[in-house]
């Protein structure tokens, strides 16, 4: 039936811009077979207990954190590598943002203000390549639908 939703990831899209570096989104292309790509859970909330036994909470803002994924012959391991670089060069950190579609649910998620936290310069190399997993960190997430 048209319209139904699916849990596919394989018709995702993930493109990032780097401010300063890709001023125009790019879309990552090569992921890794068993995981393409990860949000850490949100921690939005600090609790306490009294010693009555009265809990206190209270709303706390949290980065969001993403893992990607990529093949270790993935053309978007460049992007990775290009924004490292012009980090070290520059002795400073440059801004991304990013959008993930997700066609299967008919989701949208915006990234916004993230930056490069957890680098892989070289996948490890076994019996094959590995995969190579790129940490990002950014300011906020917002869902949207397609």
């Amino acid at each position: 039936m048209a319209g139904e939703k699916t849990i596919t990831s394989a018709n995702s899209q993930f493109a990032l811009s780097v401010a300063g570096l890709f001023s125009s989104a790019l879309p990552l292309q090569g992921y890794a077979m068993d995981k393409a790509f990860e949000q850490e859970a949100i921690k939005s909330t600090e609790t306490t207990m009294g010693v009555d036994g009265v809990m206190s909470a209270g709303y706390t803002p949290s980065e969001v954190k993403v893992k990607i994924t990529l093949s270790p012959d993935s053309p978007s391991k460049d992007i990775f590598d290009q924004w490292f670089s012009a980090m070290s060069s520059a002795r400073e950190v440059l801004f991304a943002n990013a959008v993930l579609n997700l066609p299967s649910t008919n989701e949208s998620y915006t990234f916004t203000r993230g930056v490069l936290s957890s680098y892989h310069g070289a996948p490890s190399g076994k019996k094959k390549l590995e995969p190579v997993e790129y940490e990002l960190t950014f300011n906020s997430v917002q869902k949207a639908g397609l």
